[in-house]
């Protein structure tokens, strides 16, 4: 009884934490409470946050908007909800937060409509310079000129040196950049390299569905890149139920156990 009360407890924490910040858990300790409630509800299947799967980069057909920005980076969650439901076949230039539709909903979007993704590919694919791109463009009417001067001088020149690096060493996963003095978009090590890789949500159904990690993500794309490392952030509540059932179950043959995030064959 004593445990059972213990877990109530970090369930109610942990499930607040899912709609609002809170002060008195730091951004390190609420997903690992949440990941101790997990252990408890669905054990040998609970999702750990640190934990990393791979992926083809272009099985990742859709972009969540808005993203999913409340919730403690550091963590992984299931939620259930119908965010994975709603396609929209409309633009989104570059992230989930910068679009004026007035169905602020969260929707999918489809990668081909990504419009940060298509200037990547005119610009490496065509060789279409910089200030050509809608992307370039963009930001020159959109930012501010502190963010704008950054971008103009640096994040250009910066996208030009990973995909270059990405070319000629493959891609890399955070913990191996770390060795590297010279890294493109060096990474923070705190508290584990793990926690910075591409973020990718999965809905009821198993479909990958980005979240965050986008210069890394499109690139990989671009050159076609077979398999790179990610962390899974949300899985829908239905995903994770029947994750927890083939994982759970002896005889897997009547599933999909060739998903990435079944944890079989890796």
């Amino acid at each position: 009884m004593h445990y059972i009360n213990l877990f109530q407890q970090i369930k109610h924490y942990t499930n607040r934490a899912q709609v609002r910040m809170s002060t008195r858990l730091s951004g390190y300790a609420r997903p690992w409470l949440q990941y101790i409630y997990y252990k408890y509800e669905f054990e040998s299947a609970a999702p750990k946050p640190w934990e990393i799967i791979h992926v083809d980069p272009a099985e990742i057909s859709h972009i969540l908007t808005p993203r999913f920005r409340v919730l403690p980076r550091y963590g992984t969650y299931v939620l259930d909800g119908r965010w994975d439901k709603y396609v929209c076949d409309r633009d989104l230039m570059f992230n989930s937060i910068d679009h004026d539709h007035a169905d602020k909903r969260r929707c999918l979007i489809p990668f081909e409509k990504y419009g940060f993704h298509n200037s990547l590919k005119k610009h490496f694919q065509e060789d279409i310079p910089w200030e050509q791109t809608k992307f370039y463009q963009w930001m020159e009417k959109t930012s501010d000129t502190r963010n704008w001067e950054y971008y103009k001088e640096n994040r250009f020149k910066h996208l030009d040196h990973l995909y270059q690096h990405m070319k000629e060493n493959g891609y890399m996963s955070q913990r191996e950049l770390t060795s590297i003095e010279s890294a493109p978009l060096s990474t923070n090590q705190f508290p584990k390299p793990e926690y910075e890789e591409v973020l990718i949500n999965i809905g009821r159904n198993g479909r990958l569905i980005f979240e965050d990690g986008r210069h890394r993500l499109c690139l990989a794309k671009i050159l076609e890149i077979e398999e790179i490392p990610v962390r899974v952030f949300v899985r829908h509540k239905e995903w994770q139920d029947y994750r927890e059932e083939i994982l759970g179950s002896e005889d897997c043959s009547r599933f999909n156990p060739d998903h990435p995030d079944m944890g079989i064959n890796k």
